[in-house]
């Protein structure tokens, strides 16, 4: 009878332990309520206790502890590559942050103003009061220059200028930026749209600019690469203008254009489709260049 009774005690035992839930503890060794877990996985439950509310805690606790390394230590989450300010240090030339000077413009990626109200601001700080601007179709380019002349509204085609950015292919090792204006790597040249521009006059200018202390075989003028270009300049081509360069490029001017009259000339405006204005005194108060035989 004794061992009847034992073993009717250990199957009710037995049938106990097979009705109970596992005891499932969280991180910090409280019981989890498996019920709860059930109630609060359903999308439908609006339950809001404090207990359902501890129990999402437990669970996400042991969710994130599932994320670790073998190491034990929370695995990093992907870092997002921000913006990087691309700086001045294209091609070795040196940009100012200044928005307001002569050459150096705002910020790349600019957003709080238009390129040109970004340049007027600027030709006027600089004392330019008769700055114009002017919008174009976009077919500018494809125009004759009588054409451009009569958009602009300019006394003829001579009044017609472009700016374009020139290397010194020759230029000792030692100077690959602009620091030094007589002896730059790269000179901004703004001659006539009816001129041509004659690089063996812009050799000599250059040559003596430096009186004689740089070798005529260390100076050969060229177009720089339309991707040197934008880049120092800022801008794209057929857009160029000495007015708020991302790099202080120094400037030489054509003299031809010192004999406009009326002395009133137009240029790049920082976009394809724009084009400004101004007397040429105000330009060369403003941006200080050279001025040279260079046609």
């Amino acid at each position: 009878m004794r061992e009847n009774a034992a073993k009717g005690t250990q199957d009710a035992e037995a049938a106990s332990r097979q009705k109970s839930p596992p005891d499932l503890r969280d991180s910090v060794g409280r019981h989890v309520d498996l019920a709860a877990v059930s109630t609060i996985e359903r999308p439908d439950h609006a339950g809001t206790s404090q207990d359902e509310a501890q129990t999402k805690r437990d669970i996400s606790e042991q969710f994130t502890r599932s994320e670790t390394g073998a190491n034990g230590l929370q695995s990093e989450a992907p870092k997002i590559a921000l913006p990087v300010d691309k700086g001045s240090e294209s091609n070795g030339a040196a940009a100012k942050p200044d928005g307001l000077s002569a050459h150096t413009n705002a910020e790349e990626g600019e957003t709080s103003c238009t390129t040109r109200q970004r340049l007027e601001k600027i030709c006027r700080s600089l004392g330019c009061q008769t700055v114009r601007f002017k919008a174009v179709p976009e077919d500018y380019y494809e125009r004759s220059l009588e054409e451009r002349r009569d958009l602009l509204g300019a006394p003829s085609v001579d009044h017609l200028c472009k700016s374009i950015v020139m290397t010194n292919t020759q230029a000792p090792a030692d100077v690959v930026n602009c620091s030094n204006p007589r002896n730059s790597k790269y000179y901004v040249v703004v001659v006539q749209y009816v001129a041509k521009l004659n690089t063996e006059k812009l050799k000599n200018f250059v040559y003596g600019l430096n009186e004689g202390k740089l070798p005529k075989k260390r100076i050969n003028m060229r177009l720089a690469p339309s991707e040197v270009s934008d880049e120092l300049t800022g801008y794209t081509h057929n857009s160029v203008t000495p007015f708020g360069m991302r790099t202080d490029i120094p400037v030489i001017l054509s003299d031809a254009i010192t004999t406009l009259s009326p002395p009133f000339f137009w240029l790049g405006a920082g976009e394809v489709d724009l084009k400004l204005g101004l007397e040429v005194s105000e330009f060369v108060d403003a941006i200080k260049p050279f001025i040279a035989d260079c046609t």
